[in-house]
């Protein structure tokens, strides 16, 4: 590499401009973008990243206007924008990145903006700080982005955000791999918001301006990138979530990468996998395939991308061996199936709850899960075509089997390394006294919270922690003083260690004796041992068949007075309390622990594959 120039400080900011691609379309854009820089950002630490010396001899006219810049000359082309982004990174030394590329209209004004945002915020607050991005986002989802959503979405402008050098230096800047030549910054967005909630929107900012012209989705680069260069190593974060939808040679080299996988025979692997979802069940995608996903990094046994389901075009299921369609109740569900059906892929459909009897049990349901509604129709229709249906209770399989070909039932699992991370968010001191809480979606059955409600009252010095969309009504009465309400986190991992930092010495998990409710699994329970609580559970499935009674947790008939003794017990027995938690987190970590069901999800993907 070629590097020399004297950079501007007038800002703190390294501005890191790559240059490359396809010379005929990519390089009138190049121009227009220099120019833009020239009136927009006279002030900022400039770094021209050029992928091979050609792109510096074409450009030297237009340089002229940056007698200050620094460059970083690549020796030849690669058609990778992360190579050279990442040694711009390590090359400067200002707070703060900020990037563009061929195509991007720099907008006057929009480095203050940024810096104005980061300026007001308390010191190292903010790891990234971002704009309006250039399409509207799903209803669903608000600002600040986090982790669950942008599994699913790439809505974070690379050309209008800051990302903190202190943060991308923690964390490894750019996955370098050829694999994600074109969703290398989608991976970091993910990989950042997986350990950092510090991302951090400006709404209006920056100044508007011209979208890209070209996002890396769409960009015209000179080439695909060679598999030959890359060594193992630095493959292994791309068989995380890389995007290895780029042609059969990805087999070839996977194929040399992990030559021997023991006991598969016959072997299907490396496998490519795009997972459809909804935009807010990316818990349940979490829990069910990517904590699988993610222990795999590195072994070669598959790639993997997450679509919404109206998102997913023929590519994105052309290019895969495997499609899962998880917890399928969406219009593009059958049109979808169809799609499968023409290209020859096999379909993997995911249900954790038990929608069936949710029509028959729940009167808010019927507008739903009721033959004749589309939601209904589109999972039924995904139980009878797809090739196996994944579910995690026997009772939800034994409904589910007079609609499907095939059902294979797993296990739960959690990562409890989520509820551990030292990256956990800082917490306010603890105040004195037992906490008591829930954390969760909202709950039928009132009894156990108007027992936890009768148990406060007993005991002032308790404190309630709710962590959920709304306190339940049961609850209102408790003394606002008395109460840590915590929002719900949409992103399985900011809930986890969010629900670890708070360290509860209680919580509580009641639940109905429906049918919709007895297919439910455990989560409270697994949920409960990984954060060090002891948990009391109403006796009914699946807690009666979860939990031992006195040795692993509490369980209590659905009557206030049968919880609020549950909880006084608790109350008046420290040494209980630690021998139920540790006791709950022995056998989840023997029975239930991630790496612990691995296997029988290597099993059942196998299984689909060679039907």
């Amino acid at each position: 590499m070629q590097t020399f120039g004297s950079p501007r400080r007038d800002l703190d900011v390294d501005l890191l401009v790559w240059l490359g691609g396809d010379r005929a379309r990519a390089l009138p854009a190049a121009v227009r973008t220099l120019e833009s820089l020239g009136r927009a950002a006279p002030a900022a630490v400039l770094t021209f990243l050029f992928d091979g010396p050609a792109w510096r001899q074409e450009l030297a006219g237009p340089l002229a206007a940056f007698p200050d810049r620094r460059e970083i000359v690549a020796p030849r082309s690669t058609g990778l924008p992360q190579e050279l982004f990442a040694l711009g990174i390590a090359a400067g030394d200002r707070p703060w990145l900020a990037f563009l590329w061929p195509g991007c209209e720099a907008a006057a004004g929009d480095l203050e903006a940024l810096l104005a945002v980061v300026a007001a915020a308390p010191a190292d607050s903010a790891d990234l700080v971002y704009g309006d991005p250039p399409e509207p986002l799903p209803i669903e989802v608000s600002h600040p982005l986090r982790h669950g959503w942008l599994q699913l979405l790439d809505a974070i402008p690379m050309h209008r955000c800051l990302v903190s050098r202190r943060a991308a230096a923690a964390l490894g800047p750019f996955d370098r791999s050829p694999i994600l030549q074109r969703r290398f910054w989608w991976d970091f967005t993910v990989r950042l918001s997986r350990v950092s909630e510090a991302l951090t929107h400006s709404p209006g900012a920056p100044a508007a301006g011209a979208r890209p012209l070209w996002t890396w989705s769409d960009f015209p680069f000179a080439m695909s990138p060679s598999v030959q260069p890359v060594a193992p190593d630095l493959s292994a974060r791309a068989v995380f979530h890389g995007d290895g939808f780029q042609g059969d040679r990805w087999r070839a080299f996977f194929s040399d990468l992990r030559a021997d996988l023991p006991g598969d025979s016959p072997r299907p692997w490396p496998v490519r996998v795009t997972v459809l979802s909804g935009i807010l069940d990316s818990h349940h995608n979490q829990i069910f395939f990517f904590n699988f996903f993610e222990r795999l990094r590195g072994q070669g046994y598959l790639t993997w991308r997450a679509v919404r389901y109206e998102d997913c075009r023929e590519e994105d299921l052309a290019a895969c061996d495997l499609a899962v369609f998880s917890r399928p109740r969406y219009p593009e569900v059958p049109a979808l199936l169809d799609r499968c059906r023409d290209l020859g892929r096999p379909v993997l459909a995911m249900i954790d709850d038990n929608w069936i009897a949710a029509g028959r049990e729940l009167p808010q349901a019927a507008a739903i899960f009721t033959p004749g509604q589309p939601p209904f129709e589109a999972f039924r229709e995904a139980m009878r075509r797809a090739n196996a249906v994944l579910v995690f209770s026997a009772p939800l399989e034994e409904d589910v089997r007079p609609l499907a070909a095939r059902v294979l039932r797993l296990p739960p699992n959690i990562d409890l390394e989520r509820f551990t991370a030292p990256a956990a968010p800082r917490q306010p001191p603890r105040q004195p006294g037992l906490l008591v809480g829930f954390a969760g979606s909202p709950r039928l059955e009132p009894a156990g919270f108007r027992g936890l409600a009768r148990f406060l009252a007993r005991r002032p010095a308790a404190r309630l922690l709710v962590m959920a969309h709304q306190v339940p009504p049961e609850l209102a009465g408790v003394a606002a003083e008395r109460v840590l309400f915590v929002p719900w986190r949409h992103g399985y991992d900011g809930y986890a260690r969010t629900l670890a930092g708070l360290r509860p010495d209680v919580l509580v998990a009641p639940l109905g004796a429906s049918r919709f409710e007895a297919s439910k699994i455990p989560t409270k329970f697994l949920e409960a041992a990984a954060v060090g609580a002891a948990g009391v559970y109403s006796r009914v499935a699946p807690y009666s068949g979860a939990v031992r009674d006195g040795e692993t947790g509490l369980l209590a008939d659905n009557d206030e007075e049968a919880w609020a003794a549950a909880l006084e017990r608790l109350a008046g027995d420290p040494g209980l309390r630690r021998r139920l938690a540790a006791s709950a987190l022995a056998e989840v970590r023997e029975r239930f622990e991630t790496g612990r069901v691995l296997p029988a999800f290597l099993a059942a993907l196998r299984e689909v594959l060679a039907a």
